[in-house]
């Protein structure tokens, strides 16, 4: 059987490609110590793997959740089609400070989850915000969330999902059963507080924490990336869509991505 398998990341998710899989780093959070002139602390934050039913067998009615603290979401086995382009509103944090360097070959000991993707190209993105680098040029857009698409095509009618501890091999986590529309997948890496609010689902633009960027810098090997990023209040732009809220409202976490060492 084929199908579309769709995997939608939200919030803090560092991108990054390489030249024949895709990795998302989810970051560390409640533990940063601060230095230079940003925040000395980052809201904790959780990540989910969350499937909507029919897709899941074996499980109760509803909507199927999956903690994946200090594990990660493994689809390496994903095959054909890979395109490692992303648009520009997920950020390159390399081309925004020029040598920083994902610091990958370190990756389980500095997040809280990831997923490798072994094929696929990115589907959608929505959330934006305009912002800017203090001491830097340019203004940039930032997404809220990335959707991520392979096509899968399995013997028989069932997918099987896997997933595992950071530095272990994965085991299967769950049964799914694809249709003609496809699977989709939402992974969220939030703060705790905001863990039961429906996805997407806007904030208040004085609740749009960008301090919360300060959580990607452990996971580059340049230490000159230490400013928060700073919100430009006339965002929005029409030519590049909107999530599902109204002029103004924002979000509380964005992505980015930058370049492996």
């Amino acid at each position: 059987m084929k199908f579309e398998l769709r995997i939608t990341f939200s919030g803090l998710c560092l991108w990054v490609p390489e030249a024949t899989r895709m990795h998302v780093l989810m970051p560390k959070t409640d533990q940063h110590e601060g230095h230079g002139g940003h925040a000395g602390h980052v809201e904790k934050h959780v990540t989910v793997l969350e499937v909507g039913l029919p897709h899941v067998k074996k499980l109760p009615a509803g909507f199927a959740r999956f903690d994946l603290h200090e594990q990660y979401l493994d689809l390496s086995d994903l095959t054909g089609r890979f395109e490692p382009r992303l648009s520009p509103e997920v950020v390159n944090i390399s081309e925004i400070v020029p040598g920083a360097r994902v610091k990958l070959d370190q990756a389980d000991e500095l997040v809280e989850s990831r997923a490798i993707l072994g094929a696929g190209r990115e589907r959608d993105r929505k959330g934006f915000a305009r912002w800017k680098f203090p001491n830097r040029e340019g203004e940039y857009y930032i997404a809220h969330w990335v959707q991520w698409a392979a096509d899968v095509e399995v013997e028989g009618d069932v997918y099987v999902l896997r997933a595992g501890m950071l530095g272990r091999p994965s085991e299967p986590i769950a049964d799914l059963t694809p249709d003609a529309r496809g699977v989709d997948l939402l992974v969220r890496h939030i703060p705790e507080s905001e863990l039961d609010t429906l996805f997407p689902a806007p904030f208040p633009g004085d609740r749009f924490r960008m301090e919360h960027f300060a959580a990607y810098f452990p996971l580059f090997d340049d230490p000159t990336l230490d400013a928060i990023p700073e919100l430009v209040q006339d965002g929005w732009p029409a030519e590049l869509g909107r999530g599902r809220g109204e002029r103004g409202d924002s979000y509380s976490c964005g992505g980015g991505r930058g370049i492996p060492r």
